[in-house]
Parts: C-alpha cells; structure tokens; sequence
C-alpha cells in the first residue's frame, strides 16, 4: 500500500511504448499485426528492418491467403508453399497483371 497522499509512479506512455517495441521483444507489435490486413501487413514491411521481420511471420499471412485462395490450404498441406508472404505478393502481381492484359485485350487501355 501506498502512503496516504501519494500517487504511484508510472512510467510515461512514450517509455511503455518504447519498452515493449524498440527495446523490447515487439509482443505489442507482433499483437496489433494480427488485426492487420494485407495492405497494411505490406506498408509495415517498409517502416524498418525488425518490423519487417515481424510483418512477414507466416502466421499472418496464411489465414490471408487461405480467405483469398481456397486452394491455399491443400497446396500448404501438401508442402507446397513454405512462404505464405512471398506466395500472396506474387499471386497479387498476377492478378494485377492478368486484369490489365484483359483490358488491354478489350481495348480500355492502351498498350
């Protein structure tokens, strides 16, 4: 118990923030990722290199890629994907590049 009177000393917020990211072991960090998406997953990568560790856990991204490709699951089980991160960027790119080929082939967009 505390003396009457006086108030417990708390570490500042930016101190706790700093504790638990730059000079901790990240738990907040790896927590908040969890919630993210892929676009946000993605734009975390970039900030340095420890949050790009952290944003490329394959924990986040195989529920990702298992809600976007249902054959995800099978091909995982059968231990054909072993990086989730680099499988989910790639299949994105060729969607990107399969959805401007067919505009292209329609004539919406110039080639």
């Amino acid at each position: 118990r505390l003396p009457s009177g006086s108030r417990p000393v708390l570490p500042s917020p930016s101190a706790m923030w700093a504790n638990s990211i730059g000079g901790g072991h990240g738990e907040l960090a790896r927590d908040c990722l969890r919630f993210a998406d892929a676009v946000c997953l993605a734009r975390a990568r970039l900030l340095s290199r420890q949050w790009r560790v952290w944003a490329e856990a394959d924990e986040l991204w195989q529920p990702l890629a298992q809600l976007r490709w249902k054959g995800t699951e099978a091909l995982a089980a059968a231990g054909f994907v072993t990086d989730f991160v680099s499988l989910y960027l790639r299949r994105c790119h060729l969607e990107r590049n399969k959805a401007g080929d067919a505009l292209r082939d329609r004539g919406d967009v110039d080639a």
